[in-house]
C-alpha cells in the first residue's frame, strides 16, 4: 500500500453490493483515501470494489476478511494501529457502506485536518417510500426522504491519529474510549487518576452530519437484519444489547415468514426508533457525475445467495473449530 496522509476513511462492509459505488464515489470526494474491507461479501460488493480501485488507484485500498461473527469493532481498531505508523495521516474517519458525507467540502476538510478531539457527525437517516421512482439503480437518487429529526441522535466519530495508541472505537464507531481500561481495586483506582486528562469527549460542529441509508429496499433490508442479527448472535453469545433492534426485527420477520410492502416501510420509517417520525423531501446533493452508476448490481436482492453463503461460512467456521479440538485432544493423549 502507498504511504497514506491527510483524511484517511475505513470502512468494513459485507453484501452492500447496491450502494458501495456511490458511498465510495460521493466519499473520495471529501476524503484523501478510503481502505476498506469485505468481510467475505457473498453478492457483488468485493467485485465492485476492485473494479473502482483502477479508477482510484493510490486512493482507494481493498482488504479481506473471512472473520465469522462481523468483529467490525475489533478489526477497525487494529487496521488504524496498523496504518497509523504512515506519519502523514491526520485523522481516520470511519464510514459504513450505508453512511455519505453531508457537509460543505471545504468545512469538513478544514475542521478535521485542524482538530485533535474526536469530531462526531449526527446520523440524519433517509427513508424510502412508496413515491421512491422504482427504477432508479442508484439509491441514493431514489431515496430523497429523510427523517425531520432524528427521535434518539446517534453520532459516528473520527479517529485523529493523536489518539491513536490512548484509545479505541467502541462499537459501531459511534465514539472512542480510553485503551486498556484500567481494573478494579487499588492499582485500578490510580491507573483511572493517572488517565483522567485524557479528554475523548467529541466536538460536534455544525453544518457536518452523515446521510444514512440504513434501509434502501425490502430484500437488502431481509438480508441486512437476518444475517446481522446472527452474525452478533455469533460474535456475543446474545450476552450484549448491540444491535437489539436487529434481534426483534429478525424475529418478527422469521415469524411472519417476511413482510408486506406496507410493513416494509413502516419498519424503514421507524428503524431503530419508535414512532412518531415525520419525513421531509430532502434529497442528498451529489456531483453530477456520480449520480449514473457504473457497476450496478446485478441483482439487487440477491437473498438467497447471501444466506447460502452465510450459512457456508458458519459451517466452514465450525468445521475448523471441531478439527482444532479434536487436535487438541489428541495433544493431550
Amino acid at each position: 500500500m502507498v504511504a497514506l496522509h491527510g483524511l484517511v476513511g475505513i470502512s468494513m462492509v459485507k453484501n452492500e453490493a447496491d450502494i458501495i459505488e456511490p458511498m465510495i464515489r460521493h466519499n473520495l470526494r471529501y476524503l484523501d483515501s478510503l481502505v476498506v474491507i469485505d468481510n467475505s461479501s457473498n453478492d457483488q460488493t468485493q467485485a465492485t470494489i476492485k473494479a473502482m480501485c483502477t479508477e482510484y488507484p493510490d486512493r482507494l485500498f481493498l482488504r479481506q476478511d473471512s472473520s465469522v461473527g462481523y468483529p467490525q469493532q475489533q478489526i477497525l481498531n487494529d487496521l488504524i494501529t496498523d496504518l497509523a505508523s504512515d506519519n502523514g495521516i491526520v485523522c481516520f474517519v470511519p464510514l459504513d457502506a450505508d453512511e455519505l458525507i453531508r457537509a460543505d467540502r471545504d468545512l469538513f476538510r478544514e475542521t478535521l485536518l485542524n482538530e485533535e478531539r474526536p469530531i462526531r457527525f449526527p446520523w440524519v437517516t433517509f427513508v424510502p417510500t412508496p413515491d421512491d421512482e422504482p427504477g432508479q439503480e442508484n439509491p441514493v437518487r431514489r431515496i430523497t426522504h429523510r427523517r425531520c429529526e432524528e427521535p434518539k441522535q446517534r453520532y459516528k466519530t473520527t479517529f485523529p491519529t493523536a489518539l491513536v495508541g490512548k484509545a479505541e472505537l467502541k462499537p459501531g464507531s459511534h465514539g472512542l474510549i480510553p485503551k486498556n481500561r484500567p481494573g478494579k481495586g487499588v492499582r485500578g483506582l490510580f491507573s483511572r487518576k493517572r488517565k483522567r486528562k485524557l479528554d475523548l469527549k467529541p466536538r460536534t460542529v455544525e453544518g457536518l452530519s452523515l446521510a444514512h441509508y440504513p434501509v434502501r429496499s425490502k430484500e437488502q433490508l431481509l438480508a441486512k437484519v437476518v444475517i446481522g442479527a446472527l452474525n452478533m448472535r455469533l460474535r456475543t453469545g446474545g450476552k450484549t444489547a448491540e444491535g437489539f433492534q436487529w434481534h426483534e426485527l429478525a424475529q418478527s420477520i422469521m415469524e411472519r415468514r417476511g413482510m408486506t410492502d406496507e410493513e416494509f416501510y413502516y419498519t424503514a420509517k421507524h428503524y431503530a426508533d419508535a414512532p412518531p417520525i415525520s419525513l421531509v423531501h430532502d434529497p442528498l446533493t451529489m456531483e453530477q457525475a456520480d449520480l449514473i452508476l457504473r457497476y450496478p448490481a446485478e441483482d439487487p436482492a440477491q437473498l438467497s445467495f447471501k444466506l447460502m453463503g452465510f450459512a457456508s461460512d458458519c459451517v466452514d467456521a465450525f468445521r475448523s473449530y471441531q478439527q482444532s479440538g479434536k487436535q487438541g485432544a489428541a495433544s493431550r493423549l
